[in-house]
């Protein structure tokens, strides 16, 4: 089961974001065990998110932001994209209390018009 993907989707710009089994399961959930009940959430932060955001430590990697429903959380998505840049695969997924300053420095990519303005970098 853990080769298996969890999820195939696209993002806002149209990329193709993949995260596969043993990624969530050997990776995801065992260094970061409390976003394992949030797989729903952190294909919402890839499809749907308030920003995407440059990394500053990998060029080819970008991060995907979206506020927790219900709690004073985000959710933070980081995608490494292939040398075309129009498919990536989840890397790590965690919980955030805010967007920290090292996050924001790499530029934002993309920043949802209706939402943005209520989470402000």
């Amino acid at each position: 089961m853990s080769n298996n993907k969890c999820f195939s989707t696209y993002d806002v710009r149209g990329y193709t974001v993949s995260l596969d089994g043993h990624t969530w399961y050997r990776h995801i959930c065992l260094a970061h065990p409390e976003i394992e009940p949030y797989l729903r959430e952190v294909q919402d932060a890839v499809e749907t998110p308030v920003y995407i955001i440059r990394s500053t430590v990998k060029e080819t990697s970008d991060l995907y932001v979206n506020p927790l429903p219900h709690r004073d959380l985000f959710v933070k998505v980081i995608v490494d994209f292939d040398e075309r840049e129009d498919e990536g695969a989840v890397r790590t997924a965690l919980l955030q209390k805010n967007i920290s300053s090292a996050d924001k420095s790499g530029g934002v990519l993309y920043a949802d018009p209706k939402r943005s303005p209520a989470f402000p970098l």
